[in-house]
C-alpha cells in the first residue's frame, strides 16, 4: 500500500528531517473536499496524558470546540450529528501525548448539504487545521 501525505502536512524539522502531521482525515461538505488535521507542535504543546489518569480536557469541551469550527464552515448546524468521539496517540512521543478527533455527519436535508466532517482538538481545547482541498 501507498500512501501519498499533500505537501501543506509535511515539515522540516530544525535537524533536517522531513516530519508529518499526526493524521489527514479527507472529509467533504456538499461538492467540497476538506482536509483536517492537527500539527504534531500542536499536540506537543498540550498536557501530557496517559490512560490511567483523568482526561485534561473533558470531552464536551473536546465537542464544542469542534462544533465552533464546524459552524464556520456550514451556514447552519441543523441536521449535523456527533458520530464518533476518538483519543488518537501521536507516535514516536515521550511522554505520551494524545489529541481528540470528533467526527460529524449530516445525511438530510438537501444534498448539497450533505457531509462527514473529522476536527481535531488538541488537549489545550484548540481545534486543528481544515482547509478547503477542491470542489468537484
Amino acid at each position: 500500500m501507498v500512501i501519498v501525505v499533500p505537501e501543506e502536512f509535511v515539515r522540516d524539522t530544525p535537524g533536517g528531517e522531513r516530519e508529518v502531521d499526526p493524521g489527514v482525515w479527507f472529509c467533504h461538505i456538499g461538492r467540497t473536499e476538506y482536509h483536517s488535521s492537527i500539527s504534531r507542535a500542536a499536540v506537543e504543546r498540550g498536557p501530557k496524558w496517559t490512560p490511567s489518569t483523568p482526561l485534561p480536557l473533558s470531552h464536551e469541551r473536546a465537542v464544542e470546540t469542534a462544533r465552533t469550527a464546524l459552524r464556520k464552515l456550514v451556514r447552519s448546524l441543523s441536521g449535523w450529528q456527533l458520530t464518533e468521539i476518538t483519543l488518537q496517540r501521536l507516535r514516536n512521543a515521550d511522554p505520551e501525548r494524545w489529541f481528540f478527533v470528533i467526527g460529524f455527519s449530516k445525511e438530510t436535508g438537501r444534498a448539497s448539504e450533505h457531509g462527514v466532517m473529522q476536527i481535531c482538538v488538541d488537549f489545550t481545547g484548540q481545534p486543528g487545521s481544515i482547509s478547503k482541498a477542491r470542489t468537484t
